[in-house]
């Protein structure tokens, strides 16, 4: 009950009427209702904070993503291919595991065929 007391006046929420000198009590409910919006600022901060890391809103992820992830593998090729030039099917090998593990490292699914080799003799 004390606790209820002291929090309610703290708020501003007793009785400021009924008391003797209560001219002097019209800052704390002022003070009062400044810490009432302050929590409330706090809650809605926290909510959108939560709704941000959650997800929700927008979800731009289906726009931005496949185009990201396309960039991120043709990143991996073109240093695969700086890496091993040639043209031979030890090249093309080295090439394609090297392409493989830029993939597995940038979470990247693996290519949908093989590197293709020059045929000999071109």
């Amino acid at each position: 009950m004390v606790f209820a007391l002291n929090g309610a006046e703290a708020l501003g929420w007793r009785d400021q009427g009924t008391q003797p000198g209560s001219a002097g009590r019209l800052g704390d409910r002022v003070i009062g209702k400044v810490a009432i919006l302050i929590a409330f600022t706090a809650l809605v901060a926290v909510a959108a904070a939560e709704a941000a890391t959650s997800g929700a809103g927008t979800d731009n992820t289906r726009i931005n993503g496949p185009s990201t992830r396309w960039h991120a593998a043709d990143d991996c090729n073109r240093e695969a291919f700086k890496k091993y030039p040639d043209y031979t099917q030890e090249g093309a090998a080295k090439r394609d595991a090297y392409l493989r593990q830029c993939l597995r490292d940038h979470h990247l699914p693996p290519p949908g065929n093989p590197v293709q080799t020059k045929p000999q003799g071109q």
